[in-house]
């Protein structure tokens, strides 16, 4: 037995190699499900976000247009009724009619109703009418009217021309302003149609517009809209009709109007209450995951064929040497003391190489020894299994860390690909974000460099290069009027210092009016670069101008005629006042000029507000005893107190004030506004007013134990037309809400401050105003 004999291995099932092919299969299998249903599930949530976004803004763009035809229309019967005073000349309104119906084709007819539903004038396109479209709709129209309100009926169906048609009424006014009657137009809706026609929602999508009951207005197939049919049991309908917001309901998949699966979404316009439904096909809307999970399946399959064939050949390399060993140590016991195994150079130098020699190391020793020495082969064959169970738990051990090595790997990788998919989403969010802002963007870094911005920008300051740094749109502003001195990088860079906005509220800009702001950005306390703003605030700026001066020339205007009104009001009554007998007309007297004397201290209002905020005011100032001041105004108002059972007092200072720089007229105006306040506002108790020194200022108090102000109502406080007390605590009719506006106004004219110091309800208020004393 000295001679290495060679020995075929049994064949038998060999466990090991099919176990190791099962294994490596299944994990195969493992990843391409996760993988290929991450990837499905990402391709669902991406299609779902595609086809919400497209459906929501074909559905606003066509609610947008019906919007804005309607309110065209309402707008230009707003201006036709003020120039169809109820009082002209029945001429004049036929005039005016027919021309309303050559200016716009979609006016069918015009009718002046006056308050009782008479029709006072008509104007038509059509002849041989056998009733009136007011029919049956005159109550709703002209309860809506009167009260000041438009009025927009439901849409019905013209039954010679099969077109849809609106009744849309304004209220028309009398010289007073009062609404005395209705200005009626019959409007042809059939751009509607011809709209919803040429809505194109992918290839199989559409689009149609119902009302607020559910009623179909629009349609490709015009039969079902001149059927009134009602489309409520749809899902996006029926949310519209029952005032369900539609945000996430896009998602869900429902029975469309053709009658088949859609996904569908709907846009309110508001005014008037209908809203435009979008709807697409399931089949086509989602036809990119469909083809995903055709292509996903197809390559699992060649997938587990492939896993498959590496699986028998890697667990063939892995188990062959140990098969081998296996064999020669079968052989071994069995008698065959000169079996030695073959030790391939590629394992020669891992765990079954030396396991290999180890055995042969062995054999060799037990073959030399096994004659007499039974001792001797049990010590080594001790050893040798001392050194199979250490290289059977080095094995294990280095299998584990492999096992462990990979898991973390593919975690690893798994991690990278979500982080990177959401780092994607969210910068596509953001330049969404960013490009959908109404004003003017750009992201600068600390070098002064444009790093991004949007199309507004561009729109805004008109550029034909685009800027690449913020000094170049410095250069633009000073192209665009040399006279202006500003610095825009160096506040930009200012605001980056200083870390908080720096902001420019009326920039001239060629014909325009900006606003800017440079905004910095912090990353942990360290600024990275700053955010620059415009916004064209020209138009807002022409509003107020226009505003401002309108309401000047028409207080002017209107001053003159009331002083006669009042002035003869005055006459009549003191020189024919014992001769009037009857009571009701002295009572009309005294009512013209007490109606007369209020209109006069509005307008009064109305002009010292324009003034003040077009910077005409002017102030007086000059060396004032507010002392002497406060007390002759709190004697005046003593009747009055008394009259309502109130205590009115004045509390000085112990020590003399030293005198106030101020404008005494103006001064005096702030304290009886907020005396007469006081005494509005207080049913019983007292009113007490108080003078204090306070450092540079001298500062009065005026309070009262009324109703005081509820905390929610304090910040409408001292703005126009604003009143933040109780309505049923006195007669807010006297009042136009500016007497606070414009105290405020002079006091911070005057270099002084205004404002509430303390109020409780139910137990009454603390108001003060501050001046500064006389150097």
């Amino acid at each position: 037995m000295s001679e290495a004999v060679k020995t075929q291995p049994p064949k038998r099932f060999r466990s090991l190699t099919v176990t190791l092919t099962l294994a490596f299969l299944a994990l195969s299998l493992s990843v391409l499900f996760v993988s290929t249903g991450l990837e499905i599930y990402f391709s669902y949530q991406t299609q779902k976000i595609v086809i919400r976004n497209q459906q929501l803004l074909v559905a606003q763009h066509a609610a947008n247009m019906v919007q804005s035809f309607v309110e065209d229309k309402l707008r230009v019967l707003a201006q036709a009724a003020d120039l169809n005073d109820l009082a002209i000349s029945s001429e004049r309104r036929d005039v005016l009619g027919n021309k309303l119906l050559g200016r716009d084709s979609s006016f069918r007819q015009l009718f002046l109703v006056d308050a009782d539903g008479k029709e006072l004038a008509t104007a038509s396109r059509l002849s041989g009418l056998t009733s009136s479209p007011l029919f049956g709709r005159e109550e709703p129209l002209l309860v809506a009217v009167l009260k000041g309100k438009s009025y927009i009926s439901s849409v019905y169906i013209d039954e010679r021309t099969n077109e849809p048609l609106v009744l849309i009424a304004v209220p028309a006014m009398d010289i007073f302003r009062e609404p005395k009657g209705a200005l009626i137009a019959e409007i042809n809706l059939k751009f509607m149609w011809d709209l919803v026609e040429n809505i194109h929602v992918g290839d199989t999508g559409l689009a149609y517009v119902v009302d607020k009951q559910g009623n179909l207005l629009a349609f490709t197939d015009t039969t079902r809209v001149l059927a009134h049919e009602n489309l409520t049991t749809i899902q996006a309908v029926g949310h519209f009709a029952s005032n369900v917001s539609h945000t996430g309901q896009e998602d869900k998949i429902s029975t469309g109007i053709q009658g088949v699966a859609v996904v569908s979404t709907f846009v309110a316009l508001g005014t008037p209450d209908w809203a435009v439904v979008v709807e697409m096909p399931v089949l086509e809307a989602y036809a990119a995951v469909v083809g995903i999970l055709g292509y996903s399946l197809l390559i699992m399959l060649f997938s587990a064929v492939f896993a498959v064939a590496s699986g028998v050949y890697l667990s063939r390399r892995i188990t062959g040497e140990i098969i081998n060993l296996s064999t020669a140590a079968q052989e071994l016991s069995s008698g065959k003391l000169d079996t030695r195994v073959k030790i391939p150079s590629q394992v020669r130098e891992n765990e079954i190489g030396r396991l290999a020699a180890f055995f042969n190391t062995m054999a060799g020793s037990l073959q030399e020894l096994y004659t007499g020495m039974d001792k001797k082969v049990q010590e080594k064959t001790v050893q040798l299994s001392e050194q199979v169970t250490e290289v059977n738990k080095s094995k294990s051990a280095i299998l584990n860390l492999l096992e462990d090595i990979d898991a973390e790997k593919k975690r690893a990788e798994e991690m990278v690909v979500v982080r990177t998919r959401e780092l994607s989403d969210e910068k596509a969010r953001l330049l969404a974000s960013i490009n959908s802002l109404s004003f003017g963007f750009a992201l600068v870094n600390s070098e002064d460099q444009i790093l991004l911005q949007n199309p507004v920008l561009k729109k805004v300051l008109e550029f034909s290069a685009e800027p690449k740094t913020i000094h170049d749109i410095t250069e633009l502003f000073k192209a665009a009027d040399s006279k202006i001195d500003l610095d825009i990088a160096g506040s930009c860079k200012r605001c980056m210092e200083l870390k908080e906005p720096v902001e420019f509220k009326e920039v001239p800009y060629g014909k325009k009016f900006l606003r800017i702001i440079c905004a910095p950005i912090l990353a942990k306390e360290v600024t990275i670069g700053y955010v620059f703003l415009v916004e064209d605030i020209t138009e807002a700026k022409v509003m107020e101008r226009s505003r401002e001066e309108f309401f000047s020339i028409a207080s002017h205007e209107l001053r003159t005629p009331l002083t006669a009104i009042r002035g003869n009001a005055s006459m009549l009554q003191e020189f024919y006042g014992d001769k009037l007998k009857d009571p009701e007309i002295q009572e009309m007297l005294a009512d013209m000029l007490s109606a007369s004397e209020r209109l006069i201290r509005i307008v009064n209002d109305f002009l010292d507000v324009s003034r003040i905020e077009q910077g005409r005011l002017e102030l007086k100032k000059e060396q004032i005893d507010l002392v002497d001041m406060i007390e002759k105004t709190v004697q005046e108002f003593q009747k009055l107190a008394g009259s309502k059972k109130l205590s009115l007092t004045f509390a000085p200072p112990q020590a003399p004030p030293p005198k106030a720089l101020i404008d005494k007229d103006r001064t005096k105006q702030v304290l009886v506004n907020f005396i007469g306040n006081a005494l509005n506002y207080t049913k019983a108790g007292q009113i007490t007013v108080t003078l204090a020194h306070e450092g540079q200022s001298l500062t009065v108090r005026v309070t009262d134990s009324g109703v005081g102000i509820p905390l929610a109502n304090q910040s409408l406080l001292f703005h126009k037309f604003q009143q933040a007390g109780d309505p049923l605590a006195r007669d807010v009719s006297q009042s136009t809400g500016l007497g606070l506006y414009i105290s405020k106004l002079i006091i911070e004219n005057m270099g002084g401050a205004i404002g509430l110091e303390e109020s409780e309800q139910g137990k009454g208020s603390t108001f003060f105003f501050s001046v500064p004393i006389a150097a």
